[in-house]
């Protein structure tokens, strides 16, 4: 899943340092990451954040310090529920339980459970539709 850091540092200065490489000597970008950013972690090496910028202004990717001088300036920040459930995220979702839902060996597999099962009521029933259904939402859930 998507790892999101926010920039917390560098307020007195315009926002952070970003560098071309992982290394401390690599080129310095002549643009700082905005404190208040959001950014998404595209590497993670020891102290040093490779990242693709989401919100704030600033190099659009590149690597920053965790910290400097024992001072965190970058901090870890969960997604919200609304964040990672997105409305695009749910209609693709959704588009994807469909075509495995539609696919011809769940339908036939379909049938033959309730052929077995014309009442498609009772225990069995239900533990192999479910277990059928989990064929699909298991691959596609995350």
């Amino acid at each position: 899943p998507l790892k999101r850091w926010e920039v917390i540092g560098g307020a007195d200065k315009g926002g952070i340092l970003v560098r071309e490489g992982q290394s401390t000597t690599s080129k310095q970008l002549a643009d700082r990451l905005s404190t208040g950013a959001l950014i998404e972690e595209l590497d993670l090496r020891g102290e040093r954040l490779q990242y693709k910028r989401l919100t704030g202004s600033g190099p659009e990717t590149g690597w920053v310090s965790l910290s400097v001088s024992g001072k965190e300036i970058v901090k870890s920040r969960p997604m919200s529920p609304e964040e990672m459930l997105t409305f695009e995220c749910a209609l693709s979702l959704q588009e994807e339980l469909m075509e495995g839902f539609g696919k011809p060996e769940f339908q036939s597999a379909l049938a033959q459970i309730i052929q077995e099962h014309p009442s498609k009521s009772g225990t069995d029933f239900l533990r192999k539709r479910t277990e059928l259904f989990l064929t699909v939402q298991s691959v596609v859930l995350p």
